[in-house]
């Protein structure tokens, strides 16, 4: 992975939650299901790299605080674990970026102490049209993993307690959306720019 950003206050609480993974996995596989344009290496690997996040569906009744959360949790991890540099969150069309990573998220429902969640991630060019790249990732998660009890804290301090039940299963879910997006071409200039971007 090239570019990546030096640590920043907080990256160890991400850390953290990167390590209990192993354990949630092993509760079950869930569902990933991940398609990218065959054009993404001719046509967007070196154009497609400024990017927004943007949450454009939620299922009725959702919480308020859900489209910001599922929203920091992408711009952070895609941050420091892949290659784009995310210079706006919750705007549908930015000024200035190559394309948005637009959050649909179909699914979001507790059920006892888990939150079963599904959604779909897509990665929308700005300057032509068409999806350079797609995600459906779908997993039941305990709402309070022990080994993501730092991550939950956090976003319940940052968003509030109506947020915290869906911190841990969005994390889980968003990152194993996320893993499977292709990689951007960076330059020197670009490697700099998401360096001074905030996490």
């Amino acid at each position: 992975m090239i570019g990546r950003a030096p640590p920043r206050p907080g990256t160890g609480v991400l850390l953290l939650a990167l390590a209990a993974l192993a354990s949630l996995f092993a509760q079950g596989c869930g569902t990933v299901e991940p398609w990218t344009d065959p054009a993404f290496e001719r046509s967007d690997k070196a154009t497609l790299k400024r990017v927004g996040i943007y949450t454009a569906a939620l299922p009725p009744g959702t919480p308020a605080a859900i489209a910001p959360l599922a929203e920091r949790i992408a711009r952070r991890y895609v941050h420091q674990h892949r290659d784009f540099l995310i210079v706006s969150t919750g705007k549908r069309a930015p000024a200035g970026v190559d394309g948005v990573i637009v959050l649909d998220l179909k699914r979001l429902a507790r059920e006892g102490g888990d939150v079963d969640v599904e959604l779909v991630a897509r990665l929308v060019r700005a300057r032509r049209p068409g999806e350079a790249w797609r995600c459906v990732a779908a997993r039941r998660v305990p709402s309070d993993h022990e080994d993501l009890k730092n991550l939950v804290e956090r976003y319940g301090k940052e968003l509030g307690p109506e947020a915290a039940p869906y911190a841990a299963p969005l994390f889980v879910v968003l990152k194993s959306a996320f893993d499977t997006m292709p990689t951007p071409a960076l330059d020197d200039e670009d490697v700099l720019a998401k360096i001074e971007l905030e996490d």
